[in-house]
């Protein structure tokens, strides 16, 4: 083989593996000195927090029994029509001195102010094919005292129970004297043509429906008595006004809870 055949082929095989390793030499100084702005980066730097794509839309779940109260109406609760009497606090106890401004309707006494929409809704529930009376409307201090003190005297003789006891016993049947809604004159018990005043009567289902477009309430619904301090009775409805009504009653929540959602709302506003 002659001299120039060889240089020819040591030539034509130097050329490409010369031109491979200038290849690979480039390609390794270029990862190397990255532009260090570049968005294409697999691996944060020290110190440094790499975002986190979200894989699943997380949902909110309510807690059981959660009410959304954030649309509360704007009413002042400091009028008569939210005089708050339970047994809860000594703060909602009534004064015996108290005594509200009466009317009459049907032979009752109610505050004044709450016998105009009382004598409708009664028209009304009459008209819808109801025979329905009120049973029971303002009572004084003394007449609260006097129906109390029977209740826990009758324990006391007919159970044989000491009358401590029996007055004890007395405060889950009866209003302690003070803490009677009867007293402020807002408060109304029902009873139907054949006597009945449960829930199981079309007159005091049809009052429950529709009362709040008379501006009552259901005073104490049933399982709520943690809130009032009273048990579930379907026959005594309370007044007051017809915007918090609708509110109270379309929510399914108690007056305490109204009140109370109220004030705090008040509390944040300032």
């Amino acid at each position: 083989m002659s001299k120039k055949l060889k240089k020819t082929i040591l030539y034509l095989v130097m050329v490409p593996l010369v031109l491979l390793l200038l290849v690979r030499v480039s390609s390794s100084t270029t990862t190397e000195y990255a532009d260090p702005s570049s968005e294409v980066r697999s691996t944060p730097r020290p110190g440094e927090s790499q975002e986190v794509q979200p894989t699943a839309e997380v949902v909110w779940i309510y807690p059981e029994g959660y009410v959304d109260l954030s649309d509360l109406p704007d009413v002042d609760i400091s009028t008569w029509e939210f005089t708050l009497v339970n047994s809860l606090d000594k703060e909602n106890y009534v004064r015996d001195s108290f005594i509200p401004q009466l009317v009459s309707v049907e032979g009752y006494q109610v505050r004044q102010g709450v016998d105009e929409p009382l004598q409708r809704m009664l028209t009304d529930c009459r008209n819808a094919g109801y025979t329905v009376a009120i049973s029971r409307a303002y009572m004084s201090y003394y007449e609260i005292s006097y129906r109390f003190n029977g209740v826990a005297s009758g324990l006391a003789d007919g159970q044989g129970m000491a009358y401590e006891d029996a007055v004890e016993k007395a405060r889950t049947i009866a209003h302690y004297p003070g803490t009677d809604e009867h007293q402020l004159g807002v408060a109304v018990n029902f009873v139907d043509g054949d006597g009945c005043y449960d829930a199981t009567s079309p007159a005091m289902q049809w009052l429950a429906e529709h009362c709040a477009d008379y501006g009552f309430i259901l005073r104490y619904p049933m399982d709520k008595s943690d809130k009032t301090g009273w048990s579930y009775t379907p026959n005594q409805f309370r007044y007051v006004g017809r915007t918090a009504a609708e509110y109270i009653m379309g929510k399914g929540i108690t007056l305490e809870e109204f009140l109370a959602a109220v004030r705090d709302a008040k509390a944040r506003d300032y």
